[in-house]
């Protein structure tokens, strides 16, 4: 198995975790893990990145992104943390100019989206 994809996993399953005093104690750990790998070393943490880790680290992204939000967090939550403002999205529709878009196909407007 590869590095990002078990990140991946392991983001997926503490996104799960809703006991609160257990995510205190990874957090504990992940610094105590920090702390360690910190004093063996002060150059470990710069390290160059090739460019296959970086296509990795954009995969597992990817994948971490796919997937559905968990149940027990509320959209209203993510949408304050995004910054969304149904207001603010209201307005911006209001002045699109959709004169622009008279020539375009749905379908050409839709590849664009997903290039």
């Amino acid at each position: 198995m590869n590095l990002s994809f078990k990140q991946v996993e392991i983001a997926k399953s503490l996104f799960e975790i809703e006991d609160a005093k257990f995510l205190d104690e990874i957090q504990a750990m992940i610094q105590n893990y920090r702390t360690k790998k910190a004093t063996k070393s002060d150059t470990s943490r710069v390290t160059p990145t090739s460019k296959n880790k970086v296509d990795e680290e954009l995969e597992a992204l990817h994948l971490l992104a796919k997937q559905p939000t968990p149940e027990h967090i509320p959209l209203e939550e993510i949408a304050k943390e995004q910054g969304y403002n149904s207001k603010k999205l209201g307005k911006t529709l209001e002045n699109i100019d959709y004169e622009l878009f008279a020539d375009e196909s749905l379908e050409d407007m839709l590849n664009t989206l997903t290039k």
